[in-house]
């Protein structure tokens, strides 16, 4: 009463994405025909990359979902078996690239969130329907925009707990983490108390300096007179200096302050022309 069962005709058509990380990871969805559900019952369905094998989930008949194992870089074929043994030869290809970000810009911003950070590396792939997301520290991921394959750009979300300090950036493209990380910095929210003079001549030129909190002196530390940025100096702690820029007309304007040259503090704080 033993019986063995000749499975129909297998194929492969078609890898979604057909590359990924040399790290590994990228949720792979092949698509082709008689994929057996009695062999993904008894456990026989698996994925072959190259020499290395993985399970496969079996979705449909014609759809099965591997996860591609690390590898060196280069093309790769893949195949499928459904009895552990004898596998496919439809030459279906996955290439394995060597994914790396290099740096973020700007390197820090505010623990409120809201930074347009560009993540800039290379082999990034386009994503599909899974999507393209960032991941700051220990927070939940994030969407990001895939703008070429050397940059992605995501807003950074709140800081876990409101914690000031660096955290680590991952890029998840295709259901894959991407190994390489970069360095994103939370500051504390930058606050204006006053300013000092708070008026000054029409023509610009005036030495203000600025009192208050979360100041720091980096390269884009920068002061805002209404909508024109000026270059500022850390005097003390919690002391900016600025040289008051040519305004539009006399009257008061606003000053803030940002260390990113593109999150500004809100304080309300006016200086006089």
């Amino acid at each position: 009463g033993v019986h063995f069962e000749y499975l129909p005709p297998v194929t492969v058509r078609a890898l979604e994405p057909s590359r990924g990380p040399v790290d590994g990871g990228t949720f792979v969805n092949v698509t082709g025909s008689g994929f057996s559900a009695r062999s993904a019952q008894l456990g026989y369905v698996w994925c072959r990359f190259n020499t290395t094998s993985v399970a496969a989930a079996w979705v449909s008949s014609t759809e099965l979902h591997c996860v591609a194992p690390a590898h060196a870089a280069g093309v790769v074929g893949v195949e499928v078996t459904l009895n552990e043994q004898q596998h496919t030869r439809d030459g279906a290809r996955f290439e394995y690239e060597v994914v790396s970000a290099h740096g973020v810009h700007p390197t820090s911003g505010p623990i409120a969130g809201g930074t347009l950070v560009e993540v800039r590396g290379a082999g990034i792939a386009l994503p599909d329907a899974r999507g393209l997301f960032c991941q700051f520290g220990a927070a939940d991921a994030v969407t990001a925009t895939h703008s070429s394959r050397e940059l992605v750009l995501c807003m950074a979300p709140p800081s876990v707990e409101g914690a000031v300090g660096a955290v680590p950036v991952r890029i998840i493209n295709n259901d894959a983490v991407y190994t390489s990380v970069v360095a994103f910095t939370y500051r504390a929210i930058i606050e204006v108390y006053r300013v000092h003079p708070v008026v000054g001549l029409r023509s610009g030129g005036t030495l203000v300096t600025l009192y208050g909190s979360g100041f720091i002196d980096t390269l884009l530390t920068r002061c805002r007179f209404a909508d024109v940025l000026v270059p500022a100096r850390l005097l003390a702690p919690g002391q900016l200096e600025c040289t008051s820029p040519l305004p539009a007309a006399s009257g008061y304007v606003p000053v803030e302050v940002s260390t990113n040259a593109q999150d500004f503090s809100s304080s309300g704080v006016h200086f006089e022309y």
